[in-house]
């Protein structure tokens, strides 16, 4: 009788695995089930649209944040530290400068500047020019007195500065207005009465 008595536990517990088992597997089905649901949720048109929605957004938000700091980065400030572009906004303001003026009292330098460039290929270029300074009435005696006591200094200026430049540069307007501002920042550097304006009243510059 007591092995008939083991038997009957042993086939108890091995029933109780089998309904353990058996739940186990439909807890795993139903897991299995809700995560068919969420997939087939995650699927249907309408999330598929909201997803591609935010993805646009978010493209769109950070194209627009590049766009904004460019946009704030390239401006005439930042373009005034370099040196080509500094020159081309000196130009600029000169060319408002002059407009805006009222005339002015001209001293010429009768004497033509007649010389023969090299730029670093070593091509020669023929260049004249005549220049004339223009000076405030109001006080424009003094200043005619200290360019007149000046003249070999200033004279000497213009031509160390003309030597100085790459001819190619001359041929165009703005290596010419960069050579008038040079001449004139140059010839004030020395004077205590400043000129006000740079002319070249004939410029010839030939290869």
């Amino acid at each position: 009788m007591p092995e008939e008595k083991d038997r009957k536990v042993e086939d108890k517990k091995i029933d109780e695995k089998k309904v353990d088992r058996a739940e186990r597997l439909r807890d795993e089905e139903k897991k299995d089930e809700k995560k068919e649901k969420r997939f087939a949720k995650l699927s249907s048109p309408l999330v598929k649209v909201i997803i591609l929605g935010i993805i646009f957004l978010t493209l769109l938000s950070v194209t627009t944040g590049v766009s904004v700091y460019m946009i704030k980065n390239i401006t005439p400030t930042n373009w005034e530290q370099t040196g080509v572009e500094t020159k081309n906004v000196e130009e600029q303001k000169v060319q408002i400068q002059e407009k805006k003026q009222e005339p002015l009292k001209t001293y010429r330098i009768e004497e033509p500047f007649k010389l023969v460039l090299y730029d670093k290929d070593g091509n020669t270029y023929s260049m004249s020019m005549k220049i004339a300074f223009g000076l405030k009435k109001d006080h424009v005696e003094d200043v005619l007195i200290e360019l007149e006591a000046r003249f070999s200094e200033i004279k000497d200026i213009i031509l160390q500065t003309i030597y100085s430049q790459n001819p190619a540069e001359l041929i165009y307007i703005n290596g010419q207005i960069s050579l008038k501002i040079e001449i004139k920042n140059k010839v004030n550097a020395i004077l205590i009465r400043p000129i006000e304006r740079v002319y070249f009243e004939d410029f010839v510059i030939s290869k």
